[in-house]
Formats: structure tokens, C-alpha cells, sequence
């Protein structure tokens, strides 16, 4: 608009000082039906830029006078909205005094005028269940904008059956977004459901998924075994290679295994593991599992295996928990011994204890219950 105004005021001006430089103003006659008009090239140039500031200036007197009626307006249309935030100003000070039943009733009204409603009227859900007055909460909270924060609010709240009845209400779409996987750990958390907090495993910071991961893993394998060895063995597929490796993760396995009836595959699998590296979750399980035949040959493998590990104390505890199962009983004292000088451990003890009492020196076997103390 602006250049079409510098254009047209240079036009005209050209249309003026053109005749006066040249000495000439030029004649123009309009005619008009019976009426006529005589003037002269640069009078009619004058005209026209008077005509055409007359314009400029009702043009800016119209949209001024719009921009102030528009601002009457919105002022009196506004009135009610600054008067609920005047209230909500002060509710947030009864909030912080506890005085809850007010608070929430004024920022439910405030939230309506806000620019970020969901804000207020989590704060007035917050009120309202410290008021204990469970239906204005629901209330506030099926208004918010984002859904996924009213589960998260009643989470926070402590109420754990509202805000899982809260997240299955929600589309699919939602509970399987990044935000929706994130709070279905946080409510398997909540609920102790370690077998469910295991497919949103991922979703959980890197230290919590640590933290977390063997006993998510080992209560979703305890409903595996429950559902039986196809269940187990999808279950293992799933894993990546890492997982599969680690010893408290086949030691799961194979106790999973070993209750479905399959002891030589979850025998097999503790071996594999132990010649790699005998570590003491596998080898725990490999005692767990083991009858007195399966003992016997364990015990050899393991000591063909690793017959150079003389000085690692928990294979000889191993190994001599393995003696025990075949009844060699001095072969296990020696063990177990041998493995407690080189670290004390209460599980070793607790087992050189009974099998002290078993060979009859109870006066030893006390010796070593007064030690666990």
C-alpha cells in the first residue's frame, strides 16, 4: 500500500511541476451531462492529491475509531475475566494455606480464562481431592485439554485404581504414544505389577531401566512358565543378545524350564553359560537344579573346564555344594572351606553349618551359626 502511495504522489507530482517548468499549465474541460468543468493541468493535479489525502485520512480516522470501539469491547467483554482472575490470585494464596474448598472452586472459574487452562484446573483438582471431594476432582479433570494428565494427576495423587480406570479410558493412539508408554511403567510401578511394567520396560530412564529390568524380566518369565514353554521360549526370542548373555537372565530361564519339565534344556543352557564364565547366578542354578546324577556331571565338566579357577571362590562353593547332592560330604567341607577363607559369604557359612551338622560336629556347626550372627 505504501509503494502504491509513493507512486501516485510522485505521478502527480510530475503532473504539477511538468507545465510550470515548462511554462505552460495545460487546459482540461470535463464535461459532466449539462455540466462542464474547466481547469487547467496542474489545478486538476492538485485535486486529485487533495481528493487523495481526504481519502488517506478517512480511511485512518475509520480504522482508528474500529480499534477503539474494538477495545471498548473486548474491555467490557473482559470484565468477568479480570475479576476471576483477581479471585484466582488470591485462591492460590488459600491453596498454600490450605484452604482447599475455596481455592478450587475460584480456579475452576479461572481456568476458563486462562491461557493455559489445564494449568489452573490441575491446581483446582489438586484442591478439590485434598477437599476431599472426589467429583469435582473427576470433574476438572475431564476437562483437560492434554487427556494423558489426568491419569498422571491421579497417579500423583496416590490414587492408583482412579488413574489406572483413568489411562484405559484414553484411545489407543494415546497409551501407545512415547507420553503414554512413559506413564503405563510409571502405573505398573505403582502398582507393584512387575509382569506389566515388563513391555514398557524401555520407556523408563536409563538408570531406572536398570534398576528395574531383572525384576520386570523375572516376573513376566514366572507368567511365561505359567502359560507354558511356547510362552517361555517367544519370551527369549525377544530378548536381544546382551540380555540373553547375562547370567541372572539365563539362570531365570532356566529355573522357567526346569518347572515346565524340561530340565535337560535348561540344563543344557546353565553348562553353555558356566563354560563361558562360572558366574554365581549360573552356578547357583546349576545346583538348585541338579540331582545327584546331574551333580556328578556337572562337577566334572566344571572341572575340566575351569580346573585353573583354584583361587575363584564361588566355583569351589559351587563345587561343593555339588559334593553335598552326590553325599561325598568331606569333598563338600573342603569346598565350601576353601571358598569361606577366601570370602565370607552368609549363604557359603549357612551351608558348612548344616553340613557340619549332617557329619555330626555339631560343635563346629555352632561355631559357624554363632558367626552368621
Amino acid at each position: 500500500m505504501i509503494r502504491l502511495l509513493i507512486f501516485l504522489a510522485l505521478l502527480i507530482a510530475g503532473l504539477i511541476a511538468g507545465p510550470w517548468l515548462i511554462g505552460d499549465t495545460g487546459y482540461v474541460l470535463i464535461a459532466l451531462g449539462h455540466y462542464t468543468v474547466e481547469s487547467s493541468v496542474v489545478m486538476l493535479a492538485v485535486v486529485v492529491a487533495l481528493v487523495l489525502i481526504l481519502v488517506w485520512c478517512l480511511d485512518w480516522l475509520v480504522r482508528r475509531l474500529y480499534r477503539t470501539l474494538g477495545r471498548g469491547r473486548h474491555w467490557l467483554g473482559d470484565r468477568s475475566g479480570r475479576r476471576a482472575n483477581k479471585k484466582a490470585s488470591k485462591a492460590w494464596q488459600q491453596l498454600w494455606l490450605g484452604q482447599y474448598r475455596k481455592s478450587a472452586a475460584a480456579l475452576a472459574v479461572a481456568a476458563e480464562y486462562a491461557p493455559l487452562p489445564d494449568f489452573p484446573r490441575l491446581a483446582a483438582a489438586y484442591a478439590a481431592h485434598k477437599a476431599q471431594d472426589l467429583a469435582e476432582r473427576d470433574r476438572l479433570l475431564e476437562q483437560l485439554q492434554q487427556p494423558l494428565a489426568a491419569p498422571a494427576m491421579l497417579l500423583h495423587l496416590g490414587d492408583i485404581s482412579a488413574a489406572c480406570l483413568a489411562f484405559d479410558s484414553l484411545s489407543d493412539e494415546l497409551r501407545q504414544s512415547k507420553a503414554g508408554e512413559q506413564l503405563s511403567a510409571r502405573l505398573a510401578l505403582a502398582r507393584g505389577d512387575m509382569a506389566a511394567l515388563w513391555p514398557h520396560i524401555d520407556a523408563l530412564a536409563d538408570t531406572e531401566r536398570d534398576q528395574y529390568f531383572l525384576p520386570a524380566l523375572s516376573a513376566r518369565i514366572a507368567v511365561a512358565t505359567d502359560e507354558g514353554s511356547e510362552a517361555l521360549s517367544r519370551l527369549e526370542q525377544v530378548l536381544d543378545k546382551h540380555s540373553r548373555e547375562r547370567p541372572e537372565v539365563i539362570a531365570a530361564l532356566a529355573h522357567g524350564y526346569a518347572k515346565n519339565g524340561q530340565q535337560g534344556k535348561a540344563h543344557d543352557q546353565l553348562l553353555a553359560a558356566a563354560k563361558r564364565h562360572p558366574q554365581a547366578p549360573v552356578l547357583d542354578a546349576l545346583v538348585a537344579l541338579s540331582d545327584q546324577e546331574s551333580a556328578a556331571k556337572t562337577q566334572r565338566q566344571l572341572l575340566k573346564w575351569h580346573h585353573k579357577r583354584d583361587h575363584d571362590p564361588v566355583l569351589l562353593a559351587a563345587l561343593g555344594m555339588l559334593s553335598e547332592k552326590q553325599h561325598e560330604l568331606p569333598e563338600a567341607r573342603r569346598y565350601l572351606e576353601a571358598a569361606l577363607a577366601l570370602r565370607d559369604d552368609h549363604h557359603w557359612r549357612l551351608a558348612l553349618a548344616k553340613l557340619l551338622v549332617r557329619m555330626g560336629q555339631n560343635d563346629q556347626a555352632l561355631q559357624h551359626f554363632q558367626a552368621l550372627h
